[in-house]
């Protein structure tokens, strides 16, 4: 299945499914005590309130730099999956 979405970064051209890259971020009601490197953050796509691993972002953004990197709730990006 090519199932494909618009290019979040606004580039006139969309992604297949296989070029994005989702990082999931724990949800503070489910995670009420964090580690102590990860700061409170919102989810772009709901709003909910979450935990955004600073470290691991970077460490995707490394990775996986030529891709369009989502950041969503652990809700939202089992849902868009």
């Amino acid at each position: 299945m090519n199932r494909e979405k618009q290019d979040p970064q606004g580039n006139d051209r969309m992604l297949r499914e296989e070029e994005r890259i989702i990082v999931f971020m724990p949800l503070q009601k489910n995670v009420p005590e964090p580690r102590s490197d990860w700061q409170p953050t919102a989810c772009p796509k709901c709003g909910q309130r979450c935990w955004l691993d600073p470290a691991g972002y970077e460490e995707v953004k490394k990775i996986y730099g030529g891709r369009a990197i989502q950041v969503r709730c652990t809700e939202c990006a089992l849902r868009e999956k």
